[in-house]
This record gives C-alpha cells, structure tokens and sequence, in this order.
C-alpha cells in the first residue's frame, strides 16, 4: 500500500508538470480540460501523499518496543523538517526558466 500510495503521489504531480504541455491553451480562455487536468492531478497528489499514516502505523507495527519513541521521534522530526524547508525549496524553485527542447520549464509548471 505504501509503495502505491507514493507512485500515486509521483503521477500526481507528473501529471500537474505536463499539464501546460498536454493542454495548449492554459491562458484561461475557456479551455476547461486544463482545468480538470490540474484538479485531477491535485487530487492524485493529495491521495498520495497521504501515506504519512502509513507510515506511523509501519513503524508502530514493525519496531520493538524499546526503539518506538526514538524511531516515532526521528519519523516526526523529518516529516517536519520537510514542512519547514519545502517554502524555501519552493522560493529557489520559483525561478527557474529554463527550456529543454519543446519542454519549458518556468514559475509556473517548476516542480
């Protein structure tokens, strides 16, 4: 499930990357599968990355009881050292404009 549940989160946010590539008209001039493209590859994203409890509950389940504090502890610390250091990631990210081919990668499709 676990496995899934992050290849699901991964297509999700491919599908939010190439959604600018698969749909021409992104402009918002009545183009409204760009619309459901984001929406669906926002859902998949959400669906996936909420493996979090899946992961507490592996670790509560396959650790001894002597290690599940500091395991619980580390687990906890870099889920929110991901939530701390993902707006600066994203601030570097943000001006990115660079084009690779076809494939133009900017602040508004940057991963």
């Amino acid at each position: 499930t676990f496995l899934w549940t992050t290849l699901v989160a991964i297509a999700g946010n491919l599908l939010y990357f190439l959604t600018a590539f698969l749909v021409e008209d992104v402009a918002g001039n009545g183009n409204s599968s760009a619309f459901w493209l984001l929406l669906t590859s926002r859902i998949l994203s959400g669906v996936g990355c909420a493996n979090t409890a899946l992961t507490f509950a592996f670790v509560a389940r396959t650790v001894t009881p002597e290690q599940r504090t500091k395991k619980m502890s580390l687990l906890s610390l870099v889920k929110v050292s991901g939530l701390a250091m993902g707006p600066g990631f994203n601030a570097i990210t943000a001006r990115i404009d660079v084009t690779l081919g076809q494939l133009k990668i900017d602040e508004y499709n940057s991963p």
